[in-house]
């Protein structure tokens, strides 16, 4: 049941405006009757809201009858990744398929929905899971059930649905480095080796002590005695 639905884009999404997605589901797996994928909700990419199929709560009630107490089998959601007007065809290659064990689906609180979008703003892959279930993956007791009120004829989906539209991005382009320089015939050049700081500044220096030289001048003369028979 679609009661709450949380709609993030990252970021805009662009699709032809009469197009529209059809998410399909059912349950699969070990010991499960097999049966076809049943239309749950349409997306509108233009509104981006979620419209559950009319039909999707008699399919719940089967899904639940077939699956209980059946540990191993799973929830499937498919993405039909052509646009709506141009036909379903279930064996081919348009079918973009996530997986969740079936057992969680009456504990979970919320279910996250990932649309994964091509350049042109097709969706390419779907993700799907659920929220609040055992780190260990393990299924829920009968106890455990009665004791959420949980034990009942028919799913429920969670109550809170989280849609989030992600588009291709390009990845970082590699860091090149320069490539070294080419003699006329193809040989690499061998960079000069660096200066030290001597090699750098000498004439600078050489001129600086050549300054201090000449600036310094000779040496005063010492002054004479004074002359004999003064007064």
């Amino acid at each position: 049941m679609f009661s709450t639905l949380l709609l993030v884009l990252v970021p805009t999404f662009v699709a032809a405006a009469d197009s529209q997605f059809r998410i399909y589901h059912r349950v699969y797996g070990p010991g499960v009757p097999e049966q076809p994928l049943i239309l749950r909700a349409t997306l509108d990419p233009t509104s981006l809201q979620l419209l559950p199929a009319p039909e999707v709560q008699d399919s719940l009630a089967q899904f639940y009858n077939d699956v209980k107490g059946n540990s191993a089998a799973l929830y499937q959601i498919a993405l039909e990744t052509a646009p709506a007007g141009e036909g379903f065809d279930p064996v081919g290659e348009r079918l973009d398929i996530s997986a969740v064990k079936a057992c969680h689906i009456p504990i979970a609180s919320a279910e996250y929905l990932t649309l994964h979008l091509d350049r042109k703003g097709l969706p390419f892959h779907v993700d799907y899971y659920l929220g609040d279930v055992p780190a260990s993956g393990a299924c829920p007791s009968s106890k455990q059930l009665r004791a959420l009120n949980l034990d009942q004829s028919t799913w429920l989906h969670p109550s809170n649905t989280t849609v989030r539209i992600r588009r291709a991005t390009h990845p970082p382009l590699p860091e090149l480095r320069t490539p070294p320089p080419l003699s006329p015939k193809g040989q690499v050049l061998q960079p000069e080796p660096e200066k030290t700081f001597i090699q750098k500044y000498w004439i600078y220096m050489a001129a600086g002590l050549a300054i201090l030289l000449v600036a310094g001048g000779s040496p005063p003369e010492e002054e004479g005695g004074r002359p004999a028979g003064g007064r």
